[in-house]
């Protein structure tokens, strides 16, 4: 798809989507905020995680019905955070039955990586990145997840 295409397809997108819900999890507070802030000028909601726990926790809320809005429409992780990684996140995010749309970000896109990213259905943006290049995967993963599939379902 080109460029002109991608961008058609954002100014298009529905007004609902500016209530669409990121949730961000990176353990560097320098590029926490950048994708933060860049997610948020463009109209996101957006929960920010410092940790992988932090990001899995946020998601059993949301399970448990206390998050106080109506759901993830994203999720933006760190490959590599202390403790549990981007990719153990998304890993029991999708055990837990949620497909939620992934960006996994890496400053290290090693084959094994980008193979188990693939597995867990992440787009890999590979550090660094511009933030226009965030905010089109990002656009693109939510549209294709909102699109019904064959069988007329989401």
């Amino acid at each position: 798809m080109n460029q002109t295409t991608e961008s058609h397809r954002e100014s298009a997108r529905p007004a609902e989507w500016n209530r669409a819900h990121v949730l961000v999890a990176d353990d560097d507070e320098g590029m926490r905020a950048l994708v933060v802030g860049s997610l948020t000028s463009r109209g996101y909601a957006v929960q920010a995680e410092e940790s992988g726990s932090g990001a899995l926790k946020t998601f059993n809320a949301l399970a448990a019905h206390v998050w106080p809005l109506d759901g993830i429409d994203l999720v933006v992780l760190d490959h590599r955070m202390p403790g549990m990684t981007g990719l153990d996140v998304l890993r029991e995010i999708r055990l837990a039955h949620w497909d939620t749309p992934a960006i996994l970000m890496t400053a290290f896109p090693s084959a094994e990586v980008l193979a188990y990213a693939a597995e867990l259905g992440a787009t890999v943006l590979s550090k660094p990145f511009s933030l226009d290049d965030l905010t089109r995967a990002a656009v693109s993963l939510m549209v294709r997840h909102a699109e019904p599939g064959p069988d007329g379902e989401r």
